[in-house]
């Protein structure tokens, strides 16, 4: 064996992040449509009556459907912040991808096509950092 990970391990490992991944985005947009739906509920409670919601009902399904934290972080951030942390972001993802490939391409592990596939990768991530970048250069902020 000599130090090298037997290759079903590797298949177990993708398997297994890709099923987290998938089931935690299943499970998100599922919270999400159960919320929205009683929402539009109790909305349609008050339509059928055909009367209008009182605030005091219309203000917490409001907040409750906008999200407070994330309406509060768009409003405090600017364009040309989110922009450059995109640029960060891809930047990273671009800077691992491309280290995951000079490494399996220096260990000369097979198959040969994911040192392809990560440069690729890497070079699409560069790409869409400086659009990033460029973008946040003429960006200004009103």
């Amino acid at each position: 064996m000599e130090g090298k990970l037997p290759e079903i391990y590797w298949y177990v490992f993708w398997v297994g992040f890709r099923s987290i991944a998938f089931a935690g985005m299943i499970w998100g947009g599922r919270n999400t449509h159960k919320i929205n739906m009683k929402t539009l509920e109790i909305l349609r409670i008050y339509a059928e009556k055909g009367i209008e919601p009182p605030p005091s009902i219309m203000e917490p399904l409001t907040r409750q459907l906008l999200d407070p934290h994330k309406q509060q972080a768009k409003q405090q951030a600017t364009r040309q912040a989110i922009l450059l942390g995109q640029f960060a972001g891809g930047i990273s993802a671009a800077a691992v991808t491309g280290g995951i490939g000079w490494w399996w391409a220096s260990e000369k592990y097979e198959p040969a096509w994911v040192v392809y596939a990560a440069a690729v990768v890497a070079i699409a991530a560069v790409a869409g950092a400086v659009s990033r970048l460029i973008a946040a250069i003429v960006t200004h902020d009103k």
